[in-house]
């Protein structure tokens, strides 16, 4: 029987994580009832709470291309509480706003 590293088996718990988050359908939020577009997202939770590390590298998210490819990652390391690793924890309006983008389909405008 094969042992699991510890990085294959944090990329399975985070497939796992992100296949439950897109098949459970979110609550409806204040996020909902408003436009929710990258610039919102970028806005109010990434330039805030992301972007003094996620500038360059690590991985960035300073573009909407960068940040669609990012997201569904970056919502399960919000939720599990190891992202901001030197920030409080965002606010959950912050939080499901980004859920909301990524169930919308990542509007640009």
């Amino acid at each position: 029987m094969r042992t699991l590293t510890t990085k294959q088996l944090r990329t399975l718990t985070l497939s796992v994580l992100l296949i439950l988050t897109a098949a459970v359908p979110a609550l409806p939020t204040r996020a909902d009832t408003a436009s929710v577009t990258y610039e919102r997202v970028s806005r109010e939770l990434i330039t805030p709470h992301c972007l003094s590390c996620h500038t360059t590298g690590r991985p960035s998210l300073n573009t909407y291309e960068k940040l669609r490819a990012q997201a569904p990652n970056a919502l399960i390391e919000i939720e599990a509480g190891r992202m901001p690793r030197r920030r409080a924890r965002p606010p959950q309006a912050a939080i499901d706003l980004l859920r909301s983008w990524i169930q919308s389909g990542y509007p640009r405008d």
